[in-house]
């Protein structure tokens, strides 16, 4: 089997502050060494199942927070970013057999997480087909299109619970609770004895049920992004098959997600 890794920070155990997702930031060190164990603890349960062609894209900010040398020697790891539409999932083709996201978050403007956001902190939402959607969504639903299913989910309460109302196949770890600009945590180890053994179930899953573990891409995407600043409402209606919503929201219809990715990367 060959599994790829998306792995994101503002989704680690106990992250409340964006000081602690920020490279070169005093509180940073800590996250970025937690966020590389809560990988290396779903790498090891990859290989106690026999897996070890294994790819760990770093998903976060600079695209250059996990050490190389912190990994687990067969682990691949792909670094920075290639500016594409779908680079949280830069690499990811159809020779792989499934997908884990470690660290992930909630939707943009979520109690759930003090750094909740959808790929841009420039933005109040994306919606697709009127409902805030979440980086978890839209890159299952690329996942989707390369034909890998996403069999695991780490991260805040509120995300995993929204990964189960999509799909209740999918594994998940909550990472901590939160409330509103706090957050409830348990003791990393827990967690991440608790990454390793939703791994092993996850595989399971992936052996048994693979078909069953996809999300279902809707045949027409009417896309909404609510702008802070009104003038980028503007300027993202020039974008192609884009339009005015009110002063600060631009929609986007379309019945290819590519271009739904294309129209958030490109206006945002």
């Amino acid at each position: 089997m060959k599994i790829y890794l998306s792995a994101d920070i503002e989704g680690v155990c106990g992250i409340c502050n964006w000081n602690e997702t920020t490279l070169n930031k005093p509180d940073y060190e800590y996250f970025r060494q937690e966020m590389i164990k809560e990988i290396n603890s779903c790498c090891q349960a990859l290989i106690d199942q026999g897996i070890t062609d294994i790819y760990v894209r770093d998903a976060h900010d600079s695209a250059r927070n996990i050490i190389p040398s912190s990994l687990l020697p067969c682990v691949k790891l792909i670094r920075g970013w290639e500016n594409s539409p779908w680079d949280m999932m830069a690499g990811l083709d159809e020779s792989f057999d499934g997908a884990i996201f470690i660290g992930y978050h909630s939707e943009s403007r979520s109690n759930h997480n003090p750094l909740s956001h959808t790929m841009s902190t420039s933005i109040n939402h994306i919606k697709i087909n009127n409902k805030k959607v979440s980086e978890f969504l839209l890159n299952a639903y690329y996942a989707k299109l390369k034909k890998v299913p996403v069999i695991m989910v780490t991260g805040d309460l509120g995300l995993t619970k929204t990964v189960k109302e999509e799909n209740s196949l999918i594994e998940t770890v909550d990472t901590f609770t939160g409330m509103h600009g706090a957050v409830i945590a348990k003791h990393p180890d827990v967690i991440n004895k608790a990454i390793y053994d939703a791994t092993i179930k996850a595989i399971t899953t992936l052996k048994t049920k693979k078909d069953e573990l996809f999300l279902m891409i809707p045949r027409i995407l009417e896309t909404e992004i609510h702008y802070r600043n009104h003038l980028d409402a503007y300027r993202a209606s020039f974008y192609p098959n884009a339009y005015m919503i009110s002063s600060d929201k631009t929609g986007h219809k379309t019945n290819d997600f590519i271009e739904t990715l294309k129209f958030i990367f490109f206006t945002i």
